[in-house]
């Protein structure tokens, strides 16, 4: 498990979850062969990228935290989103989430990458909602298995190219009650004690690195129209993160 902290790892990244999404038709035909988008420009992103000890990528994703220019789930569900934010909530959300079942024990890296979310999103930063919108085909999976509720109706999601989807929220205080008296997944997977695990928070700390002002340009080359369809505000925003001088 690694943090994509470089131009080359987060395009690595990036390139990896447009293919994964390319082979199940969710990427409109447009240029660049990244998935990208101007949240994850936020110093705050982080990529995850789970590899096996030959250097396979079994998966990867990103989680951001609600900021001034919002989540990305806003576009399709911002009054869903507005009610969590409504009841002080902490919300987080999984973006560019995905998997490689090629690589030998796919499983295993997806709940790494998942409990990687935990410790960064949950123990570390406080996080009490983690929100994920999906393919109305995999509400089942989502729900059965990691304990999501669907809080947004199926609805038509022109980002994946015109692809069904439903928003799923977690609540984690939920998860750190229920984790004491039986087996979640995919927590039950991973035996560490809290000293372990703030090891491994802090080692995934040490590891991140802010995209840079021309890493985001390079980006934004590639994928022209993104910084077309984000607001003035937005755009001030993402600007000031990379570059602090303009504060």
């Amino acid at each position: 498990m690694r943090v994509a902290n470089s131009p080359t790892l987060r395009k690595y990244a990036y390139e990896f979850i447009y293919k994964a999404y390319s082979k199940m038709g969710y990427t409109p035909n447009i240029k660049g062969e990244i998935w990208f988008s101007i949240h994850d420009a936020i110093p705050e992103a982080t990529t995850l990228i789970a590899e096996n000890d030959h250097g396979d990528i079994a998966g990867a994703l990103t989680i951001v935290f609600d900021s001034p220019i919002g989540l990305p789930a806003d576009e399709l569900y911002g009054e869903e989103v507005g009610n969590l934010r409504k009841r002080r909530a902490k919300i987080c959300e999984i973006v560019s989430f995905a998997t490689n079942e090629e690589v030998r024990g796919s499983v295993r890296f997806v709940a790494g990458l998942f409990y990687s979310v935990y410790l960064l999103a949950r123990k570390d930063q406080g996080a009490s909602d983690l929100i994920i919108t999906v393919n109305n085909r995999q509400e089942n999976f989502y729900c059965r298995n990691l304990m999501f509720d669907k809080i947004g109706s199926l609805k038509t999601y022109d980002k994946v190219n015109g692809a069904p989807a439903v928003l799923l929220r977690l609540d984690w205080e939920l998860i750190d009650r229920q984790k004491k008296i039986q087996r979640i997944f995919p927590l039950s997977m991973f035996d560490y004690s809290s000293r372990e695990e703030a090891e491994i928070i802090q080692n995934l700390k040490d590891m991140m690195s802010p995209m840079s002002h021309d890493e985001f340009i390079d980006l934004l080359s590639r994928k022209p129209g993104i910084w077309e369809r984000v607001t003035s505000a937005q755009k001030e925003y993402v600007l000031k993160q990379m570059m602090p001088w303009l504060k």
